[in-house]
């Protein structure tokens, strides 16, 4: 379950709002390095079993939902019990999704145990949300994130579409295309460190693009784009 916290664009409904000049300047996540990148080998995630019945455990939120463009992949999550609406009943599909609650719902999501650990190694450590922190360092160990390249994790800033690309693909197991050809309108805007990971995920149908033809790959992810993303890796895993 993931905690109330967060601001949000459209999957293929609505445009997401682009993200401020200085936020896409530092938006090196994940991989934006000139130094190589970090070398792993993927864990394939275990299969999530569930049950065929598709309801929303709890009615709170049930009108909000539907006739959403994401209300299956809410059900979806929702019935798995990886997602729950907030205090006032409510799930802000159209709010931004922070880059510690898509990480916790990634890493559940993918069948990962939270790590004991109780610090991680990234220097604004004492910013994440205790309910987070298990997950980030797992995510860490495993190198599905690496941080900014002042060793941050920024865990309350939102997700853009090109660093969710690369979380993605790296905690469902699967490795990057070595065909980085995108034919987006707006393919030069992909970062180099993220191209890989986004056409992946594209050629897995794990991300559709916009209805205007393009990707926006450094718009910031909604939380309705958040949850369509993940039920549609669970489909592909199981």
């Amino acid at each position: 379950t993931i905690p109330v916290e967060t601001p949000t664009p459209e999957l293929m409904e609505e445009a997401a709002p682009t993200p401020a000049p200085q936020a896409q300047e530092d938006a090196a996540e994940v991989l934006d390095s000139p130094t190589p990148e970090v070398t792993y080998t993927p864990t394939p995630a275990p299969s999530v079993r569930v049950e065929p019945t598709l309801k929303i455990p709890s009615s709170s939120y049930t009108k909000e939902v539907k006739g959403h463009w994401a209300e299956q992949s809410v059900i979806e999550l929702s019935e798995k019990g990886f997602i729950s609406g907030y205090k006032d009943g409510t799930i802000k599909l159209n709010k931004l999704i922070t880059r510690e609650e898509f990480i916790k719902l990634l890493l559940t999501a993918a069948g990962y145990e939270p790590s004991n650990e109780k610090k991680s190694s990234f220097t604004d450590n004492n910013k994440i949300s205790k309910w987070a922190l298990g997950y980030i360092i797992k995510a860490s160990e495993l190198g599905i994130i690496n941080g900014y390249k002042n060793n941050t994790i920024r865990p309350s800033e939102y997700v853009t579409r090109a660093e969710m690309a690369i979380m993605v693909i790296r905690a469902f197991g699967y490795e990057k295309s070595g065909n980085i050809s995108l034919k987006f309108k707006d393919a030069k805007k992909v970062p180099s460190w993220a191209a890989g990971y986004i056409k992946k995920a594209y050629e897995l149908n794990i991300i559709q693009g916009y209805k205007d033809a393009e990707i926006k790959p450094n718009a910031y992810l909604s939380r309705a784009e958040a949850f369509a993303v993940i039920e549609r890796c669970m489909d592909i895993s199981e």
